[in-house]
């Protein structure tokens, strides 16, 4: 294999060991909230076991070694050796954390501090040590030398199951003796293995299959398998086949779950008693037929002309099988399904991106041929011009189509990010001494995958900020109010119209407006002479520096935090709005794009250019009649709108674009979500169009009111308008002129 090849495989690696730590801390999360029920545990077993297997093809050794010893701990728990205490659970999650640390280490060559990593992997040994079931007997020695601690046990307890030892004597091929069942019902169900040739560079170890087969009732073992000729002998290459006989009061759905981990990499074939397959003593199973495990098919009957196993692998002769539990289907994952078409394709990001480019211009494209097309049915409305006017509305169709299926593509649910959330309210719990829990929902809303990845700081902050700031400074506080003890943060996304809403929400004191008031002037932000609004107050929170945190503590005081997370909502296209009750709580909202791709808009001119308004914002054109005009002393004016009075921003002056005098004509009525409807002064409205959105930042720099630029049929630039930055221009004074400069 050339370098090439093998930077590609580990590429693939890493991209996978993120998603298995994605798993990973969802299921530990899960088992630190006290759900430890099986599948929590298979599922957070099987993250570890995939991520040292792969580690292990790779020779990273210091991953290898502490996902061993992980992994050991999880399989305790998971065949209830180990009962996950609060301490234990800790445990679990900080090496969740160290798991993360050394996949990054390795990928990135970042260094890991081996002090914090030896004492982990000290805690995690004294786990598997003090918590080990009594059948584990300690292994034979294979050397004077001591094993390192945390180290496979020594072979020859895997031999013994092959009676391969010389100090075993001639008793060594005896079957182990039969479990004590004690009145249970027991059967024999026979286990055929057939391990793929990549066994072992998959990471797997036989022998530590075996001894945990020990633990489910294994009673005998045989080799069914043929070791090629010396000269074609690959010490890599895993060429023998188990037969395994286990005599147990364990159901075959039980053992199958036991093998499941191996299913990708090895044939699993289950050949139960027919006779002691009813536990319960209910009436007799079936005659004897073949039965093979399926991950989606009922158990059937094998033909006598079944496939045979691969050729270093032979089976030959082997005997007929009894059916699996009477009319019961083989387990879902139980083996490997082979030869069928893969359902799911991994493709790289920046390629998805490149595909989105290029939807982009042609989009782009297309609005220059319909553009020309007008121009020419202006001149000539011959048949031949209509006829290529329903090709090019059939080639927008499709565009949109191909659009929003390449969209499709790139979204992504925020239970990417969601799942790393309980943990840090954990976290800050345990640290401020303060109970609380967080209730996730909407958690596979989709989002683009652009948006999901910068979503997981200002997430952090916002939570922090309800911890901290939100929830009462103790227990008792709550209790005087008349809360539960526990306080409750909710976390939550949906989709509404265009847009991604993402809500924190707590149930705490809210905001002390009197304590952000005094502060803000304390800093100079305000006079003394200023009468903000509760909104307005409120909003101060956000402003670079601002904290009303007595004094720093690792967790706030020095006003970065929802600082931090404006700036990086707005960065996406997005806002923040801010709704507290005192006593009652405060509710956080982000409102996002659902892409930073494209997106439809309405194409308005103001003096003379034109600008471009996102439609999900945009609620209804009115002609204005200047008798539903209200000019206030302040220098404002509504407009009144069946009964209700709207502010009217002249978009003409905030964009100094040229008036020549002439009256207020039309107006846009849009939705803030913020500030409610606002109604905008335009000159005129030329209509709806799908547009492709290019930063204004990346190409020149961040403009106040404006949240991008895109192109016109017609080749003009058009910049696209963010309404709720351009009424706070209005509102302080602001112009785009003076922003520009």
């Amino acid at each position: 294999m050339d370098d090439d090849d093998d930077f590609d495989f580990q590429a693939l690696f890493f991209e996978e060991c993120h998603e298995l730590l994605g798993t990973l801390q969802e299921h530990l999360n899960q088992l630190a909230d006290g759900t430890n029920d099986e599948e929590t545990v298979h599922a957070a077993f099987r993250a570890v076991h995939s991520v040292k297997g792969g580690a292990a093809a790779f020779g990273f050794d210091q991953l290898i070694s502490f996902a061993h010893i992980f992994e050991t701990v999880m399989d305790l728990i998971r065949s209830d050796q180990m009962v996950p205490t609060a301490e234990i659970n800790q445990i679990l999650l900080r090496s969740g954390d160290m798991m993360e640390v050394l996949i990054e280490g390795a990928e990135n060559g970042t260094p890991v501090d081996e002090e914090k990593l030896d004492n982990l992997q000290a805690e995690l040994e004294h786990l598997a040590s003090g918590e080990a079931p009594a059948a584990s007997a300690p292994a034979a020695p294979v050397s004077a030398s001591p094993s390192p601690a945390g180290a496979e046990p020594a072979v020859a307890d895997g031999f013994e199951l092959f009676g391969g030892d010389d100090e075993q004597g001639d008793d060594a091929g005896e079957p182990a003796a039969e479990p004590e069942t004690e009145g249970e019902t027991t059967r024999e169900v026979t286990v055929r293995f057939t391990p793929d040739a990549d066994f072992f560079a998959s990471g797997h170890d036989p022998l530590r299959l075996l001894r945990s087969a020990k633990s489910h009732d294994l009673t005998s073992l045989e080799a069914i398998g043929q070791v090629p000729d010396l000269e074609a002998f690959d010490p890599s290459v895993c060429a023998l086949s188990f037969e395994m006989v286990f005599q147990t009061a364990k159901s075959v759905s039980e053992l199958e779950e036991f093998f499941e981990i191996y299913a990708h990499i090895a044939d699993i074939e289950f050949l139960a008693d027919a006779e002691e397959e009813d536990v319960s003593g209910e009436e007799e199973a079936e005659p004897p037929q073949s039965a093979s495990v399926s991950p989606e098919t009922p158990a059937e009957t094998a033909s006598p002309d079944a496939k045979p196993a691969p050729e270093a692998t032979a089976n030959d002769g082997q005997a007929q099988a009894k059916p699996m539990e009477a009319g019961k289907p083989a387990a879902s994952g139980g083996a490997k399904q082979r030869g069928g078409p893969s359902k799911s394709l991994r493709v790289e990001l920046p390629r998805i991106d490149r595909l989105v480019n290029l939807v982009g211009e042609m989009l782009i494209t297309q609005a220059g041929i319909a553009q020309k097309l007008m121009e020419i049915q202006a001149a000539d409305s011959s048949e031949d011009g209509m006829e290529m006017g329903h090709n090019v509305e059939a080639m927008s169709r499709q565009l949109r189509e191909l659009q929003e299926s390449v969209m499709a593509i790139r979204a992504q649910p925020v239970k990417s990010v969601f799942s790393r959330m309980p943990r840090v309210v954990r976290d800050l719990a345990d640290k401020l001494g303060k109970e609380a829990k967080l209730e996730l929902s909407g958690e596979h809303t989709e989002v683009d995958a652009t948006v999901i990845e910068e979503l997981a700081e200002p997430l952090t902050h916002m939570l922090r900020n309800s911890m901290d700031h939100g929830l009462e400074a103790t227990t008792e506080d709550r209790i005087a109010a008349g809360k539960s003890r526990v306080g409750l943060i909710k976390l939550s996304a949906e989709h509404r119209g265009e847009r991604v809403i993402i809500t924190v929400e707590d149930d705490g004191r809210g905001v002390n407006r009197e304590r952000v008031l005094a502060k803000a002037r304390e800093n100079n932000l305000i006079s003394a002479e200023d009468n903000l609004s509760p909104e307005e107050i409120d909003m101060l929170i956000f402003h670079p520096g601002f904290s009303t945190a007595a004094e720093v503590s690792s967790v706030s005081g020095r006003g970065v935090g929802m600082d931090v997370v404006k700036k990086k909502i707005v960065s996406l296209g997005g806002r923040c709005a801010l709704e507290s009750t005192p006593g009652k709580g405060t509710r956080f909202e982000i409102t996002l794009p659902l892409t930073l791709a494209v997106m439809d808009g309405m194409t308005i001119v103001v003096g003379d250019q034109k600008f471009i308004l996102p439609l999900s914002s945009v609620v209804e054109a009115l002609h204005i009649d200047s008798d539903a005009l209200k000019h206030l002393p302040n220098g404002e004016t509504l407009l009144e709108r069946r009964g209700e009075f709207l502010r009217l921003i002249d978009l003409r002056t905030v964009l100094c674009q040229p008036t020549a005098g002439e009256a207020v004509d039309m107006a846009i009525v849009v939705d803030t979500e913020t500030s409610g409807l606002v109604a905008l002064v335009v000159d005129e409205l030329i209509g709806q169009r799908q547009i492709v959105l290019k930063s204004l930042e990346a190409n020149f720099r961040r403009v106040e009111g404006i949240s991008g630029a895109t192109i016109l049929g017609d080749g003009q630039v058009a910049l696209i308008l963010d309404v709720p930055s351009l009424l706070s221009m209005n509102g302080s004074g602001g112009t785009y002129s003076e922003m520009m400069h």
